[in-house]
């Protein structure tokens, strides 16, 4: 019985962050603390450290990976309402980093400020430092 228990446990707990086969692409540490509802479209990876906080009791947090992209969010890292993220390759938030409410990080701004509007430039890592507020 106490096998069952964990897995309903773990369930409900994927369950808050959108359909099942995100829950499969995510990995998801300790003590992550879950208010309001997560969006995690896209079939990349998505990292979720130790500690972390995500409140999006106002409005819904989104974490896009796109394919062959990861988003890492490090140990301690709080993430606020309505706050998107989107990585075509890597977005990494370090330990403990603060994002406030309905911040827009992304790796890629998916077309080219002049010239042919349909090409694509090429991802550049982002990462915001540690304790970064």
């Amino acid at each position: 019985m106490p096998l069952r228990s964990a897995l309903s446990r773990l369930a409900f707990r994927l369950r808050r962050f959108g359909p099942l086969p995100a829950a499969l692409r995510l990995e998801l540490g300790r003590d992550v603390r879950v208010e309001g509802r997560v969006w995690l479209p896209g079939p990349g990876r998505v990292r979720i450290g130790n500690g972390v906080r995500l409140v999006a009791t106002r409005s819904p947090i989104e974490l896009r990976a796109h394919e062959g992209g990861e988003i890492v969010l490090e140990d301690g890292v709080v993430i606020e309402d309505g706050t998107s993220i989107e990585a075509t390759s890597v977005v990494r938030i370090g330990a403990r980093a603060r994002i406030g409410p309905f911040c827009k990080i992304m790796d890629n701004h998916f077309h080219l400020p002049v010239g042919h509007r349909l090409d694509r430039p090429e991802s550049v890592p982002v990462t915001v430092g540690p304790d970064a507020i």
